[in-house]
């Protein structure tokens, strides 16, 4: 599969509506005009039929993109044969039109109203395992059953003895790491193995693997804790090799929420323990705090005693990261940990880098970072950690990581690195620890 035509996979999803109106013009043409009408309309199936499958084969190439862009695995198989299935029968749909055409045959007209009706059946059923794939196995049903992105209800009894302010403390701490890491193939809009955990309810279920994804009180037997918690390498492990990993203190946020009982709280429990919160921190910096918070990105202290914080910009409200990005330089020399990825992130947040002198983690992964932006991160003296996952960097962006003199581990999968440098890079820092797939 060409490089340049992974970023195009997403569209797919657009252009899959083409072939589906046309053949369903074609089906009306030749199933409900009469045969005078539809004689004077040849030019037109003609073109129809030509259209359906140019557009069937572009469908097709940008699925298998997006199969690739997407890192989906087995769990498209059948998505894919079925909707190659469905290209070939628009194929023989084609050349059974162009040989009626010709030979004017009543024997031929059949055989290609047999293939439309067979290619309309491989259509639907194709589509249908497309939308199980984004939306979930029970996507039809999903409108009938009330389900939406965090529900408002918590799961169930509190286990006796956890403190209802500690039980929204863990619950916070692995929520946001699901947020980060998971949400996106298993949320609302894509249910990858049919998981699903933005759902107290959903959190519990076996998806396609059998295996429940919490068992609260026995993190051994959750399966996303388990993958989590795999060695670099190892084909289950999630998120995949290639993606931004979770890190270990994210990892144990998650063990300590299943442990304690895995307890979901509704979203009233969790504002009365806002509301009633001791305060951590100076009042400025608190209030700093506050405002980044309520842009919807995440800002946190790194520890009950410490004055460092850290803060996920990932997650941020559209249209708010200006407002988050504001306040957070006010407090640059207070942050430990920061996550941008996935943002189209102004000029002006590159030049403040500098200011972010106590940083050790930074992720740009799936940012509008480039190379000229790198040379802001020359004086991070204590930056250790820089994830470039997916991004637009080239060699040339190595020159300026090699600067990072702190720097012990580095993610550069999905670039436009080639591994020639990259080996290059290896070789001469090898106290930096480089991921990197083409």
């Amino acid at each position: 599969m060409p490089e340049f035509l992974l970023p195009l996979g997403p569209f797919h999803i657009l252009l899959l509506h083409l072939p589906i109106g046309i053949l369903c013009a074609i089906g009306f043409i030749e199933l409900c005009m009469r045969s005078e009408a539809r004689a004077a309309s040849q030019s037109a199936r003609t073109w129809l039929n030509t259209l359906l499958l140019m557009s069937t084969a572009g469908t097709i190439l940008l699925g298998l993109a997006y199969a690739k862009y997407g890192n989906y695995q087995g769990e498209v198989d059948d998505h894919l044969w079925w909707g190659l299935l469905f290209g070939w029968l628009v194929l023989g749909l084609f050349c059974f039109h162009w040989a009626e055409r010709y030979f004017n045959s009543d024997f031929l007209r059949n055989v290609y109203l047999l293939n439309l009706a067979l290619a309309a059946a491989a259509m639907a059923y194709s589509s249908h395992l497309g939308g199980s794939l984004v939306h979930g196995e029970d996507f039809l049903t999903k409108p009938f059953l009330g389900e939406t992105s965090g529900s408002t209800e918590g799961s169930g009894d509190r286990p006796e003895g956890l403190e209802l302010d500690e039980a929204v403390e863990l619950f916070e701490a692995a929520h946001l790491v699901f947020e980060r890491q998971c949400v996106e193939c298993h949320g609302s809009t894509k249910e990858k193995g049919n998981y699903r955990i933005d759902l107290a309810h959903r959190i519990r279920e076996a998806g396609k693997s059998e295996h429940a994804a919490i068992t609260p009180g026995d993190p051994s037997a959750s399966e996303l804790y388990r993958r989590m918690s795999l060695p670099h390498g190892h084909k289950d492990l999630m998120p995949p090799e290639e993606k931004a990993p979770v890190a270990a203190k994210d990892i144990e946020s998650v063990r300590l929420w299943i442990d304690a009982g895995a307890y979901w709280p509704s979203q009233a429990e969790q504002r009365a323990v806002a509301d009633t919160h001791v305060e951590r921190g100076t009042a400025s910096m608190n209030q700093v705090i506050e405002q980044i918070n309520k842009t919807g990105a995440k800002a946190e202290y790194t520890g009950w005693d410490a004055d460092s914080i850290r803060v996920d910009l990932g997650v941020v409200t559209e249209g708010e990261l200006t407002t988050a990005l504001e306040a957070l330089h006010s407090v640059a020399d207070k942050v430990q940990w920061l996550d941008a990825s996935n943002l189209e992130l102004p000029e002006d947040f590159y030049k403040a880098l500098p200011k972010f002198t106590r940083i050790e983690r930074l992720h740009l992964d799936g940012s509008n970072v480039r190379t000229q932006d790198l040379k802001a991160l020359e004086s991070l003296e204590n930056l250790n950690y820089l994830n470039l996952y997916r991004t637009e960097l080239d060699d040339k962006a190595l020159n300026a990581i090699a600067q990072l003199k702190s720097l012990k581990k580095l993610y550069l999968s999905g670039t436009k690195l080639t591994p020639t440098a990259v080996e290059k890079f290896k070789k001469q820092n090898p106290d930096i620890v480089v991921i990197y797939r083409e």
